[in-house]
């Protein structure tokens, strides 16, 4: 469990559960479509889609293109992971759902990585082609913006804030001028 005691007391294990990045395919029912019997009598399935070598077994905070949400066949999900040992996540990851070898991940060592945000270019033509932001907590306790190439996880920019800001598991991104 996610507890303070556990975070702090060296004696409970250190390490992330393992999460993975998994399809959920559901057996069609009856209806006249001929999906299927009417009782259902196929079970669901669960089929693993990371690289496990990139995620490193724990997946989170998952994000994908927003032109391809609602999409059954989008390609990429972007997410935090895991470099084991770890208590905490500290790399960007992406995941090829299509399982064709597109997985890569970003880390700086001692960062702690927030929820990305996939930012699409405009007029690009590839689901993956845009970038990531990501705040991160960097290694002294300060906070940076991360910019990503999202389609092979290249850091393209670190905006250093100007004060720390508290890790946290999700970003909070307003338009110009969209504060209170």
């Amino acid at each position: 469990s996610l507890s303070l005691e556990r975070l702090t007391d060296d004696s409970q294990a250190r390490d992330l559960p393992r999460s993975r990045v998994v399809r959920l395919s559901l057996p069609r029912r009856g209806g006249g479509d001929g999906g299927g019997d009417a009782d259902g009598g196929a079970a669901p399935e669960l089929v693993p889609l990371d690289d496990v070598s990139v995620s490193g077994g724990f997946a989170d905070l998952p994000t994908i293109n927003p032109r391809v949400a609602g999409c059954a066949d989008y390609r990429f999900v972007y997410g935090i992971g895991a470099a084991r040992p770890t208590p905490v996540s500290n790399r960007l990851v992406k995941t090829d759902v299509a399982g064709r070898g597109g997985d890569a991940a970003f880390e700086v060592a001692g960062m702690l990585p927030g929820e990305p945000l996939f930012v699409p270019r405009p007029g690009g033509a590839e689901e993956d082609d845009g970038v990531l932001l990501s705040m991160g907590t960097d290694p002294d306790g300060g906070s940076s913006l991360y910019v990503l190439a999202a389609q092979d996880m290249r850091l393209l920019a670190q905006c250093r804030s100007p004060v720390p800001l508290p890790a946290g598991f999700h970003g909070c991104w307003l338009e110009e001028g969209g504060g209170s």
